[in-house]
Parts: structure tokens; sequence; C-alpha cells
């Protein structure tokens, strides 16, 4: 037996250590989580399977908590920006579309914006207030209509397209029609939009919805 302490020749000098413990496996649901976040349409998703894979990974039991973690934050930043798009969606496109986004049935203001190239803009209004016209129908003109647009009265071209309740309100005599064309009013081609409005037949203020039926 060796003497020198330091080259032992004991089998026992170095005994070997245990192994280590087995790390804890990912918790399936935290990485799932982060990976459906990128997808980004299923971030409600993400935040639900983050959440469970907190409590998964309590205690050490599971690892990828950082993984749920970054999916509830993640998830919930996209999904308040998804909301939040929706809600400005409306504002948006009113604010993009001349018509102020009315549509068939609402009521409006019209204003004159140039009274020799007659360019008019129109604003909705509540229909239990005063206002100028009710739209009896909105659309896009055909290419007969475009090359008629010019030489049909505004209430040939409305009594085609409106619905049959208008139809008979206007047979009535109360109601005058009219047309606004969008974008250049003084050159109609297929495809552009217009607008057909009805108002008061003497020039009075409009105070109700023409028709629930219309």
């Amino acid at each position: 037996m060796s003497t020198n302490p330091y080259f032992p020749t004991s089998a026992h000098a170095y005994p070997h250590p245990y192994p280590p413990p087995p790390r804890p496996p990912y918790d399936g649901r935290s990485v799932t989580a982060l990976v459906l976040l990128g997808t980004v349409v299923a971030a409600p998703v993400s935040v639900v399977l983050g959440i469970l894979g907190i409590r998964a990974t309590t205690g050490g039991r599971r690892r990828g908590r950082w993984c749920a973690v970054l999916a509830i934050v993640g998830g919930l930043l996209v999904v308040s920006l998804l909301a939040g798009g929706l809600l400005l969606r409306g504002p948006l496109l009113r604010l993009s579309d001349p018509l102020d986004g009315v549509a068939t049935g609402d009521c409006v203001d019209v204003q004159l914006l140039d009274d020799q190239d007659y360019e008019s803009r129109v604003a909705g209004r509540p229909c239990t207030e005063p206002h100028d016209a009710e739209v009896v129908f909105r659309g896009r003109l055909d290419g007969v209509q475009a090359s008629l647009f010019f030489q049909d009265s505004a209430a040939e071209l409305c009594y085609q397209v409106m619905s049959e309740g208008y139809r008979d309100e206007m047979a009535t005599g109360r109601y005058s029609v009219g047309v606004l064309l969008v974008g250049e009013p003084w050159v109609a081609e297929d495809g552009d939009e217009f607008v057909c409005l009805a108002g008061d037949a003497g020039g009075d203020p409009l105070r109700a919805a023409i028709g629930v039926s219309a």
C-alpha cells in the first residue's frame, strides 16, 4: 500500500458520487401557450394555457414557467390590441368614407360643398331629430345606370333600386328624391358609388323615419 497521501491506492479513497437527480420535464401547456402566441389569433388560448402552466410549474414540479409567463403577458397584449382595433374600426371607416358611413335607412343632413360643381356630403343624424333626408338606397352604378345617369331623373334611377316599402312611401307625394354621386359628380362611371335621398316635398326638415316597413 502506498504511503504517499497524494497517490492513494485504496479503491475507497475517491468514492463515486451519486448521480444528480433528473430534472423535471417541461410543462407541455406552458410551451404550447408560447407557441400559439405566435399565431396571434390564438392569443386568448395562449392566456388560458399560460395560466394552467403557471399552476403546473408551481414548486418546480415542471419546467417552463417562463414560457407560461410570456404567453400570458403577450396574449393579454395581443387581445388588447385586437379589441382596440375592433373598437376603432367603425370610426376609422367613417373617417375614410365621404358618406360618413351611412347606409340605407339612415337619416342625414346634406351639405353643399360647391354650388358650381354640385359637390355635396352627408352627415348621419338621429331620425328622431330634425334632418334633411333619409337614405333610401346606397349602392354602385352598373354600366347601364352610369350611361343614363345624366339623362334619367333621380326619381327614375332610385325607384328602380329602392325597396318596395320606400316606393310605396314615395308614391304618396310627400317626399322628393335626389341622388348624391360620390367622387366627381359631373362624371358617372360604372362602379361609382351613389346614394338616393328622400326629403320632404315641401323642403321642410323631416322629424321621423320615413317608415319602419321600408
